[in-house]
């Protein structure tokens, strides 16, 4: 019988979308099943996009004995709107999100992410975190062309996004695998998330919920497989996203596969995206 949680009722919430298809399901729930919580817990699957209720069985057959509990919703929006509609629907202490892509890969997931998250002192603990900023990805990355004029447009254009987006370092968790206090989440400020662009200024925007969680003076850390905790000037150091070999990722997702598939010049590239010369430390 698992143990109560010292961090208290804990969701996992799942991304289902019915657009993924089945064998991306698998690849999580193989994984989960692989490596339980340690304690009492729920596994919330969001079932997005199903047009009909018996399109869910093969789903529920491969999460079979699991406890489980589900929500249904339509296909538009995000994630994080998917991730806020469920949430309100729970009444869980502790929510930890995956998003469709996720696979856990170290079997002592769930035990890191509760030790780093229970002092009181935390507010958000990711399996990742970037310090990328769409400003500066725009304007050095985004705009490298021999023409003035479209150089100049770029400038105008990168100085819109300023106001929506900080300057690197721009220090968030990826929203792809990360746990919060689940009214905390509910809390939090977030745009009309109908469109990718709400969603990645709720990731990494002025706005985001890492600037939220600590502007309530709390930590926002990610951690790695040997159980230590990161604060965002490590981050690039971690050898978690983008960093090293990755070899130290707890969750990985298809951010994690494109990395480990690029060139090496590609790479160089991500990493310089992600964190700068930081990882290089």
């Amino acid at each position: 019988m698992c143990a109560a949680s010292p961090i208290g009722r804990v969701g996992i919430f799942h991304l289902v979308r019915a657009a993924n298809g089945l064998e991306v399901f698998r690849t999580f729930v193989e994984s989960l099943r692989a490596a339980p919580p340690t304690c009492e817990w729920t596994l919330e699957l969001i079932f997005k996009g199903f047009s009909k209720s018996d399109a869910t069985v093969p789903y529920l057959a491969l999460a079979k004995g699991l406890p489980i509990h589900t929500c249904s919703i339509d296909d538009s929006g995000f994630d994080i709107s998917s991730y806020f509609t469920a949430a309100r629907r729970t009444t869980h202490d502790i929510a930890m999100f995956f998003n469709s892509f996720c696979e856990l890969v170290e079997p002592r997931w769930f035990e890191i992410f509760a030790t780093a998250f229970a002092p009181a002192t935390v507010g958000l603990v990711g399996a990742t975190g970037s310090l990328e900023s769409v400003v500066r990805n725009h304007l050095i990355y985004g705009g490298a062309s021999p023409s003035l004029a479209l150089r100049a447009k770029n400038y105008a254009l990168s100085a819109g996004l300023a106001v929506v987006f900080p300057p690197f370092p721009n220090a968030h968790v990826r929203t792809n695998a990360f746990m919060i206090k689940r009214d905390m989440f509910l809390s939090t400020r977030a745009p009309g998330i109908k469109t990718r662009f709400g969603a990645l200024v709720y990731e990494s925007g002025w706005t985001s919920l890492t600037r939220q969680i600590r502007a309530r003076g709390l930590a926002t850390l990610i951690v790695d497989r040997q159980g230590r905790s990161f604060e965002p000037d490590q981050w690039g150091a971690s050898r978690t996203f983008r960093s090293g070999n990755q070899e130290n990722v707890v969750v990985r997702d298809n951010r994690i596969k494109e990395y480990e598939t690029a060139t090496a010049e590609r790479q160089e590239l991500l990493r310089r995206l992600a964190f700068g010369d930081q990882a290089l430390s």
